[in-house]
């Protein structure tokens, strides 16, 4: 893309644009790969006639990116460099867990000798949107990323509008750690999730570990059935929440029978790539809960 076009930049956009969101707004931007081969990270070159700025989220073609560089500002568009968020964080704040989508890279780049170098093992830096929640982080604090736990070592805010942590490997805590939702400290400020019990049975025995059956992606707008995999006449309560506790809901309950639930997803293309949560609670005892997560996708 060159300047060329700026006079004209509200046809090119007519013509060859692509719909995308910026922070949840659907606008109009042609894009283009950063790069004439694939490479590990996923950067693309944005142009818009509404204004972009460094750290804003941008949705395209299903996917999640951050707006990572300066922004070159024209008399017609702004241009500016987004890359891929490869990972979804959970961090945890006494019980108010919030979710960001993050780049996490086990490499930095060097502004002195402008090369890619290497962190040492157990370490990784991560990018975040600069906003109130992020702004919340502190030092020591623990996040799970690929199942792992790591602590925030150093926070630099030199960079206006994103958020970049450095990390390293921390220990697991066996007995607050979620370490299957990636969540640091859950269970500290919530019970864990126990599983059913049988039918006549003894009230020392438990089931198996307990699962909702069915699909973990649902498309927009579409409905699918789930299953609580256990053999018991128990009452259950059957709900949907957001994975980040945000709303309003992205999904809804159709309908419910038992150990059976059918759930359709929210049909706007906001949604694509967020995740919501279906919960089956044992009325009689509603600390008994199971859980599984569901991403929603794009119908194409």
């Amino acid at each position: 893309m060159i300047r060329s076009i700026e006079p004209m930049i509200d046809f090119f956009l007519r013509e060859k644009g692509e719909h995308i969101h910026i922070n949840g707004m659907q606008q109009l931007a042609l894009i283009q790969d950063a790069a004439d081969k694939i490479q590990y990270e996923d950067d693309k070159f944005i142009r818009t006639s509404v204004e972009i700025k460094t750290g804003d989220y941008v949705d395209y073609r299903s996917e999640r990116y951050l707006t990572v560089s300066q922004i070159d500002r024209n008399e017609y568009s702004f241009r500016g460099r987004i890359r891929k968020c490869n990972d979804r964080i959970a961090f945890n704040w006494n019980g108010n867990v919030k979710w960001f989508d993050s780049i996490i890279e086990g490499k930095a780049f060097s502004i002195d000798t402008g090369n890619v170098i290497s962190l040492p093992d157990g370490n990784v830096h991560l990018s975040l949107q600069n906003n109130a929640d992020t702004k919340m982080i502190s030092l020591h604090q623990r996040f799970y990323h690929t199942h792992q736990p790591f602590k925030v070592t150093g926070i630099d805010h030199t960079v206006k509008g994103i958020i970049k942590l450095s990390c390293t490997l921390d220990l697991i805590s066996t007995p607050y750690d979620d370490v299957e939702s990636n969540i640091a400290d859950r269970w500290q400020f919530e019970f864990p999730h126990t599983n059913m019990m049988k039918p006549d049975s003894d009230q020392s025995k438990q089931n198996d570990p307990l699962t909702i059956r069915g699909d973990s992606i649902l498309k927009l707008g579409t409905i699918k059935s789930y299953t609580l995999g256990d053999n018991g006449n128990h009452s259950i309560q059957w709900s949907l929440r957001n994975q980040d506790h945000s709303t309003p809901v992205m999904g809804i309950i159709t309908a419910s029978t038992g150990n059976n639930v059918t759930v359709k997803a929210g049909s706007q293309s906001s949604y694509i790539n967020k995740y919501i949560v279906l919960s089956a609670t044992q009325t009689s005892d509603p600390t008994i809960t199971i859980e599984k997560t569901i991403q929603i996708k794009n119908l194409f």
